[in-house]
């Protein structure tokens, strides 16, 4: 038993131990106050759902601690699997770079054989039409140059001014503390900051893609993204994640 233990993945593990002593999902997450959604992710082991890195980690060792598990042993695993499932997700992005290359090539590669091939015949029929006599040619080229300079002298008498491209706007967040509570921000999935709040404080915080929030009490605050409210789920004294946009 405990060598195939041993092989477990971490949400497996933490899934085996809490069985194996009798206790149930619902407990584990009155005890860590994590919500049933976000237990049911780490049992799934489902990894492109779950939270920030930083998130994760912080309820799998309230769920060990929860079951009277070895928390570093849980960590040691995720690590494991994570790192893992980044490798299969870089090597399937390399992989549709690469088809995307060679389908590019080849559409480029049927292109150019197209424009040769048109190219040809353009000037295979060209050399059997008549060529234009000195005084055709001169005439021609009067013409031209007197339309050049009429074009240019109405450029100058009308100049066109140039479209000014819009700038992108920044998100700003508004945190406003309705009782004591803590937060925790990752700003464009950067080192994440955390602030204790007091009733009354507020917060406003900038970012150019997203938001990834850890609050300790659902209910402890409220979040405006520009003038629009963001709804916190949870319950009273409940850990929540929220992810903006």
């Amino acid at each position: 038993m405990y060598n195939e233990k041993k092989s477990l993945s971490f949400g497996r593990y933490l899934k085996t131990l809490r069985l194996e002593k009798g206790i149930s999902l619902k407990e584990v997450a009155n005890e860590t106050r994590i919500g049933m959604e976000t237990l049911i992710l780490i049992e799934n082991e489902d990894l492109g759902k779950l939270p920030a890195e930083v998130f994760t980690r912080g309820f799998l060792r309230a769920y060990a601690k929860a079951i009277d598990a070895n928390g570093d042993e849980v960590i040691r695993r995720y690590i494991t699997d994570i790192q893992a499932f980044r490798d299969t997700e870089r090597f399937e992005t390399d992989l549709k770079k690469a088809t995307s290359r060679f389908w590019s090539r080849i559409i480029f590669s049927f292109g150019a054989l197209g424009c040769i091939i048109a190219i040809s015949i353009y000037v295979l029929s060209g050399s059997s039409t008549r060529m234009p006599s000195p005084s055709e040619q001169s005439q021609h080229q009067v013409l031209e140059t007197v339309h050049q300079e009429s074009r240019a002298g109405d450029e100058r008498q009308e100049p066109k001014s140039r479209p000014v491209e819009p700038t992108a706007d920044r998100l700003r967040l508004k945190v406003k503390a309705i009782k004591k509570t803590w937060i925790k921000v990752i700003v464009d999935s950067r080192d994440a900051k955390q602030y204790h709040l007091n009733p009354g404080d507020h917060l406003e915080i900038e970012a150019e893609s997203g938001f990834n929030l850890l609050i300790g009490d659902a209910k402890g605050v409220e979040l405006t993204l520009g003038d629009k409210p963001v709804r916190v789920f949870g319950k009273d004294n409940q850990v929540v994640t929220v992810q903006i946009p």
